[in-house]
């Protein structure tokens, strides 16, 4: 989204996760064991993980900070289209606010 909202071209894209599996810490299951049993439930794991992400901006234009929307979906009011112009852009460019 960040890419599609500001034209940006994408250079490296990346995930890497950390292989040590930890479980729950310690003082959060204490504290829900005051609530809830834990008895019977499978074991929480927790991975570290990143994303590592370069970009080239390839327009001279201001930023817009990425919204949730899919391609295609039409604004539904002006002052969203004017806020994200390019979250709305494709075949259903919202013709309304042309």
């Amino acid at each position: 989204m960040l890419a599609r909202s500001n034209a940006y071209e994408w250079l490296f894209f990346d995930f890497w996760w950390d292989k040590q599996v930890s479980g729950m810490p310690s003082n959060v299951e204490s504290e829900i064991s005051k609530y809830s049993s834990l008895d019977g439930r499978p074991q929480f794991v927790v991975l570290d993980g990143a994303l590592i992400v370069a970009f080239r901006k390839r327009r001279n234009r201001r930023f817009i900070p990425p919204v949730d929307v899919n391609t295609g979906t039409e604004a539904t009011s002006i002052r969203l289209y004017r806020r994200y112009p390019t979250a709305f852009a494709g075949v259903q460019r919202s013709r309304k606010f042309l």
